[in-house]
């Protein structure tokens, strides 16, 4: 991202001088004829971002800007033309920033007019495919609600007794009068054992096919002493 950033803007300064005098590196007291300095100050990395199509990872960077040449008033000259172009041009922004009397001393050169542009990179991500693993389809089985009556001898109602359709996770009890419901019982093959425990004893029945259709059902029950 750096290099790309540093190349545009060395091509941004050619179009705007009309002349390739532009040179990356820090102010220096060597500097002979006339040219631009593009220095880089800072690099500031931005938060990625997740955009709707691919995702791409974001810096700031900001650049020292001087020129030279063989008066002050060309110098100015070159400095006016780049920081016009640049209040005109989207991708940099002109920083009202005064630069700290030290880092001019680190570049072992006087304060200078110079111009801090602010440019905003980034490289765009490419997505990872999606491997489907598994695809899961879902079938609804149709089913009924069933209502019923466990009856013990002498047709006696059965409370309290236990009513459990196998292999179909259906659970319930019946009530003071021995009756019973489920209110939607899946009528699949193979599910259609019923099992019921009362006072201790148990028994598994088969719905037949002529009693899926009846509601409710008689479930007698023939308790053992």
């Amino acid at each position: 991202m750096i290099a790309e950033a540093d190349s545009q803007i060395l091509q941004w300064t050619k179009e705007v001088l009309g002349e390739s005098i532009a040179v990356l590196g820090p102010p220096s007291k060597e500097q002979k004829g006339r040219g631009v300095g593009i220095h880089l100050l800072e690099v500031m990395p931005q938060p990625r971002e997740h955009a709707a199509i691919r995702p791409r990872l974001q810096a700031s960077l900001k650049y020292l800007v001087t020129s030279w040449a063989a008066t002050q008033e060309e110098g100015h000259k070159l400095l006016g033309q780049l920081l016009e172009a640049a209040m005109l041009q989207s991708d940099y922004e002109v920083q009202a920033e005064a630069l700290p009397l030290e880092l001019w001393s680190a570049f072992g050169v006087s304060p200078q007019a110079c111009l801090v542009l602010r440019a905003r990179v980034w490289k765009e991500l490419e997505r990872k495919p999606v491997k489907l693993v598994r695809k899961l389809v879902l079938e609804t089985v149709p089913g009924r609600p069933l209502q019923g009556v466990v009856l013990g001898p002498d047709e006696i109602p059965l409370s309290d007794a236990d009513v459990e359709f196998l292999h179909l996770n259906l659970f319930t009890k019946t009530d003071p009068y021995g009756r019973f419901e489920f209110v939607n019982v899946p009528m699949q093959v193979g599910a259609r054992s019923l099992r019921v425990r009362a006072r201790g004893q148990e028994m598994t029945i088969d719905l037949k096919d002529e009693a899926d259709g009846q509601s409710p059902v008689s479930i007698h029950f023939d308790l053992k002493e």
